[in-house]
């Protein structure tokens, strides 16, 4: 039986890199559980203080399909590339060259448009691929 997973990004600011990711996936915040207006609500009812509802947020698929991510607060900055990236899917099955690169570039200008930083394009025909950062160095690709 295959495991469900959940990804874990360590960052300094979490709910503007959620918000940040939310956005470009088409992800929601977590929502709050029945009988509260917000998270921050239900978390301060359970006794947690501001600075520890401050140090982790959430982007979930509205579906319920895909892996939720979680942005965890962590003192250090991050100084080397990641060794694990998310390959974010923006080309359709099957598309020619030069809808291949059109999905790319558009989808990379909106992630630009939102906070990514442009890093590197693949120079492979057989592999075409964009390199980003989000706001806090994060490397992804977009596919």
């Amino acid at each position: 039986m295959a495991l469900q997973y959940l990804v874990t990004i360590d960052c300094a600011r979490p709910e503007a890199l959620a918000s940040f990711w939310r956005s470009l996936l088409g992800y929601a915040d977590k929502a709050a559980p029945d009988g509260f207006e917000s998270r921050g609500e239900y978390l301060r009812s359970l006794g947690l203080t501001q600075e520890e509802i401050d140090s982790g947020a959430h982007a979930v698929d509205p579906d319920g399909i895909l892996p939720r991510i979680y942005f965890q607060q962590v003192p250090e900055e991050k100084v080397v590339k990641n060794r694990v990236h998310l390959d974010i899917v923006v080309v359709p099955d099957g598309a020619d060259e030069a809808t291949t690169w059109a999905a790319l570039r558009s989808a990379a200008q909106r992630a630009i448009d939102i906070g990514a930083t442009h890093l590197n394009d693949s120079d492979d025909p057989e592999d075409p691929f964009v390199v980003l950062a989000d706001p806090e160095g994060n490397e992804f690709c977009l596919v």
